[in-house]
Formats: C-alpha cells, sequence, structure tokens
C-alpha cells in the first residue's frame, strides 16, 4: 500500500481555484514494515500569492527552490510506486486534490478510482464520532511527535505508523512490541513498559480541531 500526503496553496487571491500542490510524499507499506519513502517539493507555477496556511508551511522554501515541476513529480512518484496502485491517505482532500491538479496540469496517470481513507478506518476503530486531525491520532498512539506537522513526508510517516502500531498490537503482539519500544520507550523512558500495558486509543471529542484537519 502506498500512504501518501500532500501539501498545497489553495491560491485563495487568485483568479485560478486550483489547490497547488506542492510537495507530495510517500511511503510505501506492506503488512506492518514501511519499505520506502517518497518526497518531491514542486516549484509553484500557478499562483502568485500563498494562503496563509502555505505561508506557513515548514518546506515552503524547498519548493521555491525546487526545480521539479508537477508533471516532472508525478512522473517520479509513479515510478517509485512501481505496480502498487492501493492508495491510503488522512482523509478524503489529498486524493481529490491530486485528481484536481492531474487534469489542471493535463497529466495522464494510471491512478484509481478509490482509495483507502485512514482517517475514517481509525475513527471507526477508536470510536470517534467526528474526523480526528492526524497530530491528534499521534499523540493517542503514543508516539513521539518529533517532526514537524504539515510537512507532508513526516504527516505520511505519522500516518503509516498510525495505522500499523497499535491496531496491530492484538494480531502480531511481537512485532508491534518492538515498534513500540523502538518508537516510544527510547525516547520515553516513562511510558508504559509494554504495548500491550498501554490502554486502546479513546477518543476526546473536545481536542478535535476542525480548522486543522
Amino acid at each position: 500500500m502506498i500512504v501518501f500526503d500532500m501539501e498545497w496553496n489553495s491560491g485563495r487571491y487568485e483568479k485560478v481555484r486550483l489547490n497547488e500542490i506542492l510537495q507530495i510524499s510517500a511511503v510505501k507499506v506492506e503488512g506492518i514494515r514501511i519499505l520506502d519513502t517518497f518526497n518531491a517539493y514542486i516549484r509553484p507555477k500557478a499562483h502568485k500569492r500563498f494562503s496563509p496556511p502555505a505561508e506557513a508551511l515548514p518546506a515552503l522554501e524547498d519548493c521555491l527552490r525546487s526545480d521539479l515541476d508537477f508533471p516532472g513529480a508525478m512522473e517520479r512518484f509513479l515510478t517509485w510506486c512501481g505496480e502498487d496502485r492501493l492508495f491510503g491517505t488522512w482523509g478524503e482532500n489529498d486524493f481529490q486534490t491530486l485528481k484536481e491538479n492531474l487534469i489542471y496540469w493535463k497529466v495522464d496517470a494510471p491512478l484509481p478510482d478509490t482509495f483507502l481513507d485512514l482517517q475514517a478506518g481509525f475513527c471507526a476503530t477508536v470510536g470517534a464520532k467526528g474526523a480526528m486531525a492526524l497530530q491528534y491520532a499521534v499523540e493517542y498512539c503514543r508516539i513521539p511527535d518529533i517532526f514537524d506537522f504539515h510537512d507532508a513526508r513526516n504527516d505520511a510517516l505519522y500516518t503509516a505508523l498510525v495505522n500499523i502500531s497499535k491496531a496491530a498490537a492484538p494480531m502480531i503482539p511481537f512485532m508491534t512490541e518492538e515498534i513500540y519500544q523502538n518508537l516510544v520507550r527510547s525516547i520515553d523512558p516513562s511510558a508504559p513498559e509494554s504495548i500491550h500495558l498501554c490502554d486502546f486509543p479513546v477518543v476526546q471529542e473536545s481536542e478535535i480541531n476542525k480548522e486543522l484537519e
């Protein structure tokens, strides 16, 4: 499965109505193993100004320095994906935005018609009534938040980790224990000694921030 994430500029002040993609990142997952990662910074061309969320992106300067355009980034991304066409994202916006950019830039890419909404799956598993922002899911799973959020590379990695760590513990106890010891106990000695001594993630509805989703 390809777990991917993107950052974009909404161009809210421009005539062109396009969420222009600035960064594409992905993690290739097989079972609970992370096999490989991908990242591409894309130089903006459609808009002259940035929306406030785009201006706050940690990797914006990398995008401005990049010589890569969207068609070139997609070519590299699809080559990296290989024959794997099972895509998963945190929420549905990334996949829809990707399809919009393919149409706008006239790029013919063999993408599937559907994708896995990992946010919806995770929220259903833990009993959340609404959509949960990625950073809260990371917190619930006790994954150390040592990287910046809203960087597509980090968000893709976090999404993969959230979905393969605690949720897999009842089925593959030894592998998830090793993941937990490497990711959590190595950084936070005060954490429970084992993943199997942790409470299963409990949703706190009051902490869901719609503006961050």
